[in-house]
């Protein structure tokens, strides 16, 4: 019995471990906003190979107006279906918790995870506009990736 309380601090470490490794450390985390006056909501996302991807039929909003074509088959920039909304604080991200965005409008940003931090954030020659989704979208107006992150 007392062998088990001594190993569940190694338990601790084991799973925490785990958690780290869902993101690899070659892999940055963008983050950046969508603007569609009055509000500007943050975002973070992981790149992909493919920069494009369908979106799920179930994400699809049939908003039709006279300048919309019918062009079900657009393809969508894969941030509009992977981004996550960062605005109100904490966040996920490839199933890594308690993350927060830091000085977004400062010089250098950073995310922290639980409190230390986790990834420094650079503008880079990625850090550009990345498109807009489809009116009806959750994450409506332009967007624009301006800091780069890597895992510390």
């Amino acid at each position: 019995m007392r062998s088990l309380f001594l190993l569940l601090p190694l338990l601790g470490r084991a799973l925490g471990t785990d958690a780290a490794k869902q993101l690899d450390a070659k892999v940055p985390i963008y983050l950046g906003d969508a603007f569609w006056p009055p509000t500007m909501t943050f975002l973070a996302w992981l790149p992909e190979e493919n920069t494009e991807i369908r979106p799920e039929p179930q994400a699809q909003v049939s908003v039709q107006s006279a300048d919309d074509s019918d062009e079900s088959d657009d393809l969508y920039p894969h941030w509009c279906n992977t981004a996550v909304d960062v605005s109100e604080g904490s966040f996920s991200l490839n199933g890594i918790d308690n993350l927060k965005m830091h000085d977004y409008f400062e010089d250098k940003a950073h995310i922290t995870r639980d409190g230390e931090r986790f990834a420094d954030c650079f503008v880079t020659p990625e850090s550009t506009r990345v498109g807009v989704c489809k009116r009806g979208h959750k994450f409506a107006g332009p967007a624009t990736r301006r800091w780069t992150c890597w895992t510390t």
